[in-house]
């Protein structure tokens, strides 16, 4: 009876330590996968916060890129002015050396304040010849023309963007 008392005692202890075995198992299977969750987790969190970084880093260049912009839409009330005063005084013919001097210096302020636009980024919209673009130009009327349908004829006011984003569109007549 000794002997099967130890084997009875031995297939006891052999299913308890099976029981932990098992039990083990399950726990160190939980710490696993509790582990890849978390490492998961941290994964996500890093590559959101790249992701916010990089967003910030392109907003505030764009913010540096664009921050002129209300003050550009300003100055080409300017220039429209300066190049009007242009037009006009270069029409006029005459000896007198006072007016002659206000052309020239016109023409200098209005030169500078166009090597003043370059060196922000704004450029004049090409618009002559060209065909309609609704992004740059906006028609103010249309009319009978040789030229091809959609072809800018007339421009009554120019238009200007600012790293290639539009400041003010191009007024235009455009061909029929």
């Amino acid at each position: 009876m000794t002997e099967e008392k130890k084997v009875e005692v031995s297939e006891e202890v052999v299913e308890a330590t099976s029981e932990e075995v098992v039990a083990e198992k399950s726990e160190v299977e939980v710490l696993t996968e509790e582990n890849t969750e978390l490492k998961a987790k941290v994964l996500k969190a890093m590559a959101e916060t790249d992701n916010l970084r990089k967003r910030h880093q392109r907003e505030l260049a764009d913010a540096n890129k664009y921050a002129a912009t209300k003050f550009a839409k300003e100055m080409l009330a300017v220039q429209d002015n300066m190049l009007r005063a242009l037009e006009s005084l270069e029409k006029v013919e005459t000896e007198d050396e006072h007016l002659k001097s206000t052309l020239e210096g016109i023409k200098m302020v209005s030169s500078q304040l166009n090597n003043s636009f370059t060196q922000a980024g704004i450029e004049k919209i090409k618009a002559l010849g060209e065909k309609l673009n609704p992004e740059f130009h906006q028609a103010m009327a249309q009319v009978e023309s040789e030229a091809e349908a959609g072809t800018i004829i007339e421009e009554f006011q120019s238009g200007y963007t600012i790293h290639g984003r539009v400041l003010r569109p191009s007024m235009v007549v455009v061909a029929k």
